[in-house]
């Protein structure tokens, strides 16, 4: 059946010859496999390669050399631990025991990881520019003395690596440092690394509660209470 319908006034969108079909940039299927850039998921990545080795290539567009998926698998596992404090898993908790579908939670979620994750990676531009030319000192928003327990933690982990991860480092600087190792240095894409990352914290607070839970959330912190106002 062929559409005949013509608008009352043609304009420029009217007159502009559009493709028909919208064409695939990054993830393609065909009978016997999906590729993502190019790569065969099945057939190549899921045999050689980590998840997180794939979660790389859908960001980078390659597949990580040893160094750089070493950098990228840790800066995930830096990143997974969302706590109900922070704004991805907290949004997701309120939604689950207000009764909403895990659904509604979980996609609220995504939206805050995104958000948050983006305005990290803003507020740390300093940094970045430190990263691709370090300078004796860390810039200020860098540096956390009271992360230097975890930092320890982190760098222990990565034992003999070469690494941008300097102590003295906050948390959020040093998970962004791993990234830029692993050779992600568009903020967008370590954007995407940390929200991709964080959701994992989320969806585990997500879907261990439920409306049971109402109850013992503080909704009255910080203390308040209502006054009516005498209106003429």
């Amino acid at each position: 059946m062929t559409d005949s319908w013509e608008p009352p006034a043609r304009g420029a969108l009217d007159d502009t010859p559009w493709p028909t079909q919208l064409v695939a940039k990054a993830v393609a299927r065909d009978a016997a496999d999906h590729r993502i850039h190019g790569y065969a998921v099945l057939g190549d990545v899921a045999r050689h390669y980590s998840f997180t080795d794939l979660t790389y290539l859908a960001l980078a567009g390659e597949l990580p050399n040893e160094q750089q998926s070493r950098a990228f698998g840790l800066a995930m596992f830096a990143c997974a631990p969302t706590t109900v404090a922070e704004a991805p898993a907290h949004v997701a908790h309120l939604g689950r025991i207000a009764g909403g579908r895990f659904d509604a939670a979980a996609g609220a979620g995504f939206i805050a990881a995104a958000n948050r994750a983006q305005a990290l990676v803003e507020a740390h531009a300093d940094l970045l520019a430190w990263l691709a030319a370090p300078a004796a000192s860390l810039p200020d928003a860098a540096g956390n003395a009271e992360d230097g327990p975890w930092l320890a933690t982190l760098l222990d982990a990565l034992g003999s690596a070469a690494t941008s991860v300097r102590h003295g480092m906050s948390r959020d600087a040093a998970r962004i440092a791993l990234l830029f190792d692993a050779g992600l240095r568009d903020p967008e894409r370590i954007s995407a690394a940390i929200a991709f990352a964080s959701s994992v914290g989320m969806l585990a607070e997500a879907l261990v509660v439920g409306p049971a839970e109402l109850r013992s959330y503080p909704v009255k912190l910080p203390p308040f209470h209502y006054v009516q106002e005498d209106r003429p």
